[in-house]
């Protein structure tokens, strides 16, 4: 009787813990695409013309990034969002070295002609970065 217990709380505790989980979002899923897709088009300006910085497109960029990290906090019901929350906040953190808003913020800054292909090389590192948002995301449907 008393494994019976153990086994129905157990139970509960899965059950209680699935409940947390947030549901899937499409919602989630098309504005991270099209983050990434204005990402793509972002960094393509600015590896195809060194010595002119798209500032109007960063800030439209960086604006987007920002937007779509507030959905993402405002899912996070009980930390049950967390590790998409987590993926958005290094993306966005201006001060983190490697990140993409301070790849950004240093374009603004500090107008240095960047290499083509070192920021086509970055481009593809963030997309692959978009890509773990998506797979975390879409791990969701399965639950």
């Amino acid at each position: 009787m008393k494994k019976l217990g153990t086994m129905l709380s157990v139970l509960v505790a899965v059950l209680m813990i699935g409940c947390a989980v947030v549901p899937y979002s499409q919602s989630s899923v098309d504005g991270t695409k099209a983050v990434k897709a204005k990402m793509v088009e972002v960094m393509e300006l600015i590896a195809s013309d060194p010595q002119h910085v798209p500032i109007a497109d960063i800030n439209l960029l960086r604006s987007a990034m920002d937007a779509q990290f507030a959905v993402e906090r405002g899912r996070n019901v009980k930390n049950s969002n967390s590790e998409t929350v987590e993926q958005w906040r290094l993306l966005c953190d201006d001060t983190r070295n490697g990140s993409l808003a301070k790849f950004l913020a240093d374009c603004v800054a500090t107008p240095i002609p960047k290499s083509p292909q070192h920021v086509r090389n970055l481009a593809r590192i963030y997309g692959k970065i978009f890509d773990v948002i998506l797979q975390t995301e879409g791990r969701k449907q399965l639950q």
